[in-house]
């Protein structure tokens, strides 16, 4: 009887010790898991220079694409996931599988819930839509239409600054000549001079992100704030305004300032790189004769 009694305390002692093992190792899982998440997720995500890179090339673009069976809606959720996981840089490397996407999503949505899911709604703003290059090609030629990545680059003109936008610039060196379109569906929010940006135009589309053309020769049209623009249409053309009073012209090479800005909770515009965007649209260049 009291060997029985002896072997149920101890049964119940290893029993309890076991709980507690268990209890400790799940604490210390999601300690480590908590930790995993908040190292390798910037907050806030959305005002992040990695996220700003948007870090996605037109191949990778193209296999979310594919993974959200053409549901464009599914964008923002694939591509999130898909840029944590592969440390927001898919300029080069290869898409991460599914299966790892999904693990990153369960951990983010379990520690870093609102955070996330801003940053799932940016990536649907800025991705749902494929865009139209903004300079069309000739009809009958391929133009050559050179640009780099010099997303917060230097500036000095009005003091020390960081370059928000790609600069385009066409094969011939001449204001008035490119024509320049909207690459987006939206309604015009700012046309007019800027010392800095010269004639411009911003639009702003229907998710939210505004896009910014400046340095405009002349425009295609008298533009005015609220007027509709269909994705393709003709804004302008491409020049060399800005850096002056108004209708200063000559103070660079012509060229095409192309800016993208969110709206946040916490900015009213956060500048992010056009440059990967750029690349993917150039699968959806129009044609001009010009």
């Amino acid at each position: 009887m009291r060997r029985e009694k002896r072997m149920q305390r101890k049964g119940k002692l290893e029993g309890g010790i076991l709980i507690f093992l268990l209890l400790f190792s799940g604490l210390l899982l999601g300690q480590i898991q908590r930790k995993l998440a908040t190292e390798c997720f910037p907050v806030p995500v959305l005002e992040s220079e990695a996220f700003r890179q948007l870090k996605l090339s037109p191949e990778n673009y193209e296999k979310l694409l594919e993974r959200c069976d053409g549901q464009r809606q599914r964008m923002g959720r694939e591509t999130a996931a898909a840029m944590v996981a592969a440390d927001f840089d898919l300029s080069e490397k290869m898409l991460p599988d599914k299966g790892q996407c999904e693990r990153t999503e369960r951990l983010l949505l379990r520690f870093c819930g609102e955070e996330y899911r801003k940053l799932q709604g940016a990536y649907q703003a800025l991705l749902a839509e494929q865009l139209v290059f903004p300079i069309p090609e000739r009809e009958g030629e391929k133009e050559e239409i050179g640009y780099e990545d010099s997303f917060l680059a230097p500036r000095t003109y009005g003091g020390n600054r960081s370059h928000e936008g790609t600069d385009l610039f066409g094969a011939v060196a001449l204001r008035g000549y490119y024509p320049v379109l909207s690459v987006s569906e939206g309604t015009v929010e700012q046309v007019g001079w800027l010392p800095l940006g010269g004639y411009r135009i911003g639009i702003r589309q229907t998710r939210g992100v505004y896009y910014y053309y400046a340095h405009l020769d002349s425009y295609a049209r008298k533009w005015k704030e609220g007027d509709t623009v269909q994705a393709g249409e003709l804004l302008g053309f491409l020049g060399d305004s800005g850096y002056g009073e108004e209708g200063t012209k000559g103070q660079f090479p012509p060229h095409l300032h192309f800016g993208v800005y969110l709206k946040t909770e916490e900015k009213e515009e956060l500048s992010v790189d056009p440059y990967w965007l750029l690349k993917t649209a150039e699968k959806n260049k129009r044609k001009y004769v010009y």
